[in-house]
């Protein structure tokens, strides 16, 4: 499996200019408020003013879309690296065509399970990971990748599951190979994870 690291690692550093530059621009935004208030307090006690109407004029604060994708290897790539070797594991299952029907039932408990995984239990997973490493992430950068992984999880599963005969299966299967899939995509997701964190940098405020 092969990644752009390069091109990961510059899109937290663009990431970072971004939101170190937007909380400069808030930092004068509620100076010029401060400065603002305090005029207008003056204007209140200065009762010679002739002043009938003081007008401010804001800059609006533009929060700009962070552009592009953080592809940290969630996403197939023609089927290479740990898909190849998962493909193999569920050819092992020796399981019957799934029909459309079960397929999308499928479907829709993996995926479930997965999302619940990404809302909660994966932190204290990933963060064992950045231990092992010594490469605590910024809390912001972690979910930034979390986030990134989530959007990318669908196709993953679709992935995997065209992997499977389409034909009616008994429930016993059912139940394996929904459980054997989530678990193989918690430990794509940790294996990346681990690769990913081991090439980025300890500079550029990704680190804690």
């Amino acid at each position: 499996m092969y990644f752009n690291y390069s091109h990961m690692i510059h899109n937290l550093q663009q990431m970072h200019e971004q939101i170190n530059s937007q909380q400069q621009r808030i930092a004068q935004l509620e100076a010029d408020v401060q400065k603002l208030q305090q005029e207008i307090q003056s204007l209140k006690k200065n009762q010679s003013s002739n002043i009938e109407r003081v007008e401010y004029k804001f800059d609006q604060l533009k929060v700009e879309r962070l552009e592009g994708t953080l592809n940290i290897g969630i996403t197939p790539h023609n089927g290479g690296g740990s898909i190849e070797d998962f493909s193999v594991e569920q050819n092992d299952l020796s399981v019957p065509p799934m029909d459309p029907q079960q397929r999308l039932l499928l479907f829709g408990n993996i995926q479930r399970q997965v999302h619940d995984y990404l809302n909660g239990e994966c932190y204290p997973a990933l963060q064992t990971i950045e231990q092992q490493k010594n490469q605590p992430i910024n809390p912001d950068y972690r979910q930034y990748i979390i986030d990134d992984i989530r959007r990318q999880i669908d196709s993953r599963i679709h992935y995997y599951l065209n992997q499977i005969n389409m034909s009616p299966i008994g429930e016993e299967q059912f139940a394996e190979i929904e459980g054997r899939t989530v678990n193989k995509v918690k430990e794509d997701i940790h294996k990346t994870y681990d690769e990913f964190i081991t090439k980025l940098p300890k500079e550029g405020g990704f680190l804690t």
